[in-house]
């Protein structure tokens, strides 16, 4: 055929030639509606189905499971974060916080009720995560601690949501005359050090809770 095609024929057959392939190409119903289909073909050199197969796949895959990196908090207990306060013997709103990396925060619980009976002090701190599993550890402060950090402690390392909570203070019939007014220090981090892109954590302390 090439030599059929030799010099003479070859003008004529070099440009009918081409408009065939052109005509194949142009099958412009398929340029039409795969136009980026088109180019990504081109430059994959008919690589389209390996192309189309593995967008998709990489998309799901980096959705559902998401890139890991080493963290930590950039920060340790004495440098926590406020995050307000809260009353331990009255009501008063809840504080909310969220996040996606590790993370120390401190919150102010108050005694509020300066009646003649007693009230305990309570404050509840829960932990929902959301694409990688976040654990949470409190830390107590003494009376009229100021951080919370050293405290004693309570930890949530489950799966799904972590609950930790402390009750303090006055007990019996009457008010202690003291003020139970302390600091709790929180501190959320994930598993292992080590984090999921796209992953997050939501924190809610509540203080008074009968």
């Amino acid at each position: 055929m090439s030599s059929a095609g030799g010099t003479t024929d070859d003008s004529g057959p070099m440009t009918t030639g081409i408009d065939p392939p052109g005509d194949d190409d142009g099958h412009d119903e398929g340029d039409g509606s795969s136009s980026t289909g088109g180019s990504i073909d081109e430059t994959t050199t008919g690589d389209p189905s390996t192309t189309d197969d593995s967008d998709p796949t990489q998309t799901s895959s980096t959705t559902s499971v998401g890139e890991t990196y080493p963290c930590d908090a950039p920060t340790t207990c004495n440098g926590a974060s406020s995050l307000g306060g809260v009353a331990g013997d009255s009501s008063s709103p809840p504080l909310v916080e969220s996040g996606s990396e590790p993370i120390w925060l401190q919150v102010q619980v108050s005694e509020n009720d300066s009646g003649v009976f007693s009230n305990d002090m309570e404050v509840r701190i829960e932990l929902v995560s959301e694409g990688a599993d976040f654990d949470l550890r409190a830390y107590l402060g003494g009376l009229q601690d100021t951080t919370g950090c050293g405290g004693t402690e309570q930890r949530s390392e489950t799966t799904g949501v972590d609950t930790v909570s402390f009750t303090w203070g006055e007990s019996g019939t009457f008010a202690n005359n003291d003020d139970d007014g302390t600091f709790v220090a929180v501190e959320v981090f994930p598993k292992e050090g080590v984090c999921t892109d796209g992953a997050s954590w939501l924190l809610t302390v509540t203080g008074d809770t009968t």
